[in-house]
């Protein structure tokens, strides 16, 4: 047996230690230089399995702590508040579910997450429970009256469970709208809301259509050789243009083929985060895996720094450009513009620190470009499945002076069949009683998850009618009216209401998405301008695209062929 040198298990103890942090490089080096090398490396291990133990400990604790609070406290009381039953799904999990896995073999075993929700949804109902790694029990609310009451007038008792809100952070940083709580969320939005009017938004339409001709001129090449397209990632690139250049004044240049500038490369690199991989799986579960010095971790915080070191960069010059009273982004209309000089102004809401406008910013980016680029794909798919409907879009978007609800329909239908956020969690911070449509109350203990299956809402026979899976966009005309409040009565000519969260791309109340008018706005004119231009079709009449669930519903690749319309 080989003899293992000093300078192998100085190495080894580097590795274990070393690049961690100042204070392990030191004991590294004074564990290396021991005389007795081996029980130095055993000593180093054994420092390195104190924080797994640690995270794994707390991991055990914190499960152990949902069950015995699920027992206690999670049950649904009767109208006549006189009788207590069970959360559906709660009592008759497994010994696995219960103790191992949670529901994880079952819903990695459906055709996908949303799959899996539909299924729980028409065999539990609205309220029902949710078991994690390990058995912590959570539950699912998608019940119209709850959702009221806690994502409306109970907004602030919940907020984002770590799981979510760090790797959102990561991305984001943690003085942004998505991931404050509390009043600095109140305050934060008080002074953001202002920067997404009407006035401003129609100011950025130039920008949305500069981007356009830029797709416009690949498609155009693509038809004149007669190729089929990947629309998903020109979506990608087309909507990460617009929001470089509408938000940060800045230029992705994402549409150039093969050659992504430096900061669209790190973006995408900075995006993994949210990848579905076993990676990503246990570093959500131990947040230690994170400080590791791994290559994927390494080239992770040094795409974050390059991001974020662009967004301050972009602030500094703006900033200047402010004060010296010179045109911001060459006189083209910007967010971050609009944003500091209502900062400068002090208005009702107050000031942000340069790293709260950076975060903000980076929130924008993020928010901005993911679910626009996810939607705009999907939406220009179904056109392309569904040629009556396309036809139908472009002889109206072409005639002069109309106004196109239909437009609004087919952007509506396609929110309510692929919702790029297509489901949230939130965490009870306090003990809530819920009220549920049917008239009983859900007691909801805090420290519980709650889990807001957003997709499976929109697809609910129940309240969308037994084509819920169609894409239909006249229902939006012909028969739906969605409600703004729970007690609003069904109108005139109108067949079937929605309750408020029955139809919620966007979330609502005080965690609504800020930039809806925005993205509303930008999907119309994009697709407005699509279908007047080109006849779309699939490359393979028979395809589906792939929709991978990470933090986003997004399709993998959607191969489609453009023809330029007489």
């Amino acid at each position: 047996m080989p003899v293992l040198s000093t300078t192998y298990l100085h190495d080894a103890v580097h590795d274990l230690l070393g690049k961690a942090t100042p204070l392990a490089h030191d004991v590294a080096d004074r564990l290396a230089r021991t005389p007795r090398p081996v029980l130095a490396l055993a000593a180093a291990a054994a420092l390195v399995s104190l924080p797994v133990a640690h995270a794994v400990t707390s991991f055990l604790v914190r499960v152990a702590r949902a069950k015995s609070t699920a027992r206690r406290k999670l049950y649904i009381v009767s109208r006549d508040g006189k009788t207590r039953r069970a959360v559906p799904g709660l009592a008759d999990a497994g010994f696995a579910e219960r103790y191992l896995t949670g529901h994880m073999p079952a819903i990695l075993a459906a055709l996908s997450i949303v799959a899996y929700q539909e299924r729980q949804l028409g065999k539990l109902g609205p309220i029902h429970s949710l078991r994690d790694l390990g058995g912590s029990p959570g539950v699912v609310v998608a019940d119209p009256r709850a959702l009221y009451y806690l994502c409306t007038t109970r907004a602030y008792a919940t907020v984002k469970p770590p799981e979510l809100a760090d790797p959102l952070a990561f991305v984001t940083g943690r003085q942004g709208l998505l991931v404050l709580e509390g009043d600095a969320h109140k305050a934060h939005r008080k002074i953001v809301n202002p920067v997404f009017n009407l006035k401003t938004m129609k100011q950025l339409l130039p920008v949305m259509d500069a981007a356009f001709d830029e797709l416009e001129a690949l498609l155009d090449a693509a038809v004149a050789s007669g190729t089929p397209v990947e629309f998903q990632d020109l979506a990608t690139g087309v909507t990460l243009n617009v929001i470089g250049r509408a938000a940060l004044a800045t230029d992705f240049d994402a549409l150039r083929p093969g050659q992504p500038s430096p900061l669209t490369t790190a973006y995408a690199v900075v995006m993994r985060v949210f990848e579905i991989n076993a990676w990503n799986f246990f570093r959500d579960a131990f947040p230690l895996l994170n400080k590791l010095p791994v290559p994927r971790n390494r080239e992770l915080r040094a795409a974050r720094k390059l991001v974020a070191t662009s967004v301050d960069a972009i602030l500094r010059t703006t900033q200047a450009d402010l004060a010296a009273g010179r045109d911001v982004n060459g006189g083209v209309p910007s967010l971050v513009a609009t944003l500091m000089d209502a900062v400068a102004q002090g208005g009702d809401g107050g000031k942000l620190t340069m790293r709260e406008l950076r975060d903000e910013l980076l929130t924008f980016l993020a928010a901005g470009h993911e679910t626009s680029a996810n939607l705009f794909g999907m939406l220009v798919y179904y056109l392309a499945k569904h040629p009556d409907v396309q036809a139908k879009l472009a002889a109206e978007v072409d005639a002069p002076g109309v106004d196109s609800t239909y437009l609004g329909d087919v952007v509506n239908e396609a929110l309510r069949l692929h919702s790029p956020a297509y489901a949230t969690t939130r965490l009870a911070t306090e003990d809530l009683q819920v009220p549920l449509s049917s008239g009983e109350t859900l007691s909801l203990p805090a420290g519980l998850v709650i889990y807001y299956p957003i997709q499976a809402i929109h697809t609910d026979p129940q309240l969308w009618g037994p084509d819920a899976h169609a894409f239909r966009p006249e229902r939006w005309s012909d028969e739906v009216h969605h409600a703004t409040t729970p007690t609003e009565p069904l109108p005139a000519g109108k067949t079937r209401l929605i309750p408020p969260y029955g139809f919620m791309p966007f979330l609502g109340g005080a965690r609504a998405c800020i930039g809806r008018a925005f993205a509303i706005m930008e999907l119309k004119q994009f697709t407005a301008r699509l279908v007047a231009r080109y006849a779309i079709r699939l490359a393979d009449d028979e395809y589906v695209p792939r929709v991978e669930f990470t933090v986003t519903a997004k399709a993998v690749e959607i191969p489609l062929v453009f023809a330029v319309r007489k």
